[in-house]
């Protein structure tokens, strides 16, 4: 199962998809967040402008592989009735998505901060962190239903 809903995944990926309200939406919750830290940054469409750089919010940052994977991962557990994996799926995907804008905030702020470090932080831990973060969060849901 879990490899029958890694095809629209390939599929999706390879298609280069934007969705411009959503992308627009993540911008300005995370203009808006990073104004309130006292960054100086600004917003341009999904676009966000610091003083030297800029930070173009693409389809893949919302998030969606995540989801995804997460989504993928908790419908071909055979061990629950699909209810009460909807439920869990109700729980868990807007805690991934609060975190996805946690990586965001906390990846432009150290780019307005330490630019020298953003490729390592955007690059390595938040695009392994989110993969690790999605497993652990589907652990759980496997934990809880096994009771």
């Amino acid at each position: 199962m879990l490899n029958l809903l890694a095809i629209p995944l390939i599929i999706l990926d390879s298609l280069n998809l934007s969705v411009p309200p959503l992308q627009r939406f993540i911008a300005l919750v995370a203009y808006s967040l990073l104004s309130l830290m006292g960054v100086k940054i600004g917003i341009e469409n999904y676009t966000l402008l610091l003083e030297k750089e800029t930070v173009h919010i693409s389809f893949d940052c919302t998030g969606w592989k995540s989801m995804y994977l997460l989504s993928s991962l908790i419908i071909s557990t055979p061990l629950t009735n699909f209810r009460k994996k909807l439920r869990w799926l109700f729980m868990l995907l807007p805690i991934l998505f609060l975190m996805n804008i946690l990586r965001i905030l906390i990846s432009v702020y150290i780019l307005s901060t330490q630019p020298q470090s953003f490729p390592f932080i955007h690059d390595f831990l938040w695009r392994e962190g989110m993969v690790a973060f999605s497993i652990a969060l589907w652990l759980l849901f496997l934990k809880k239903s096994i009771k």
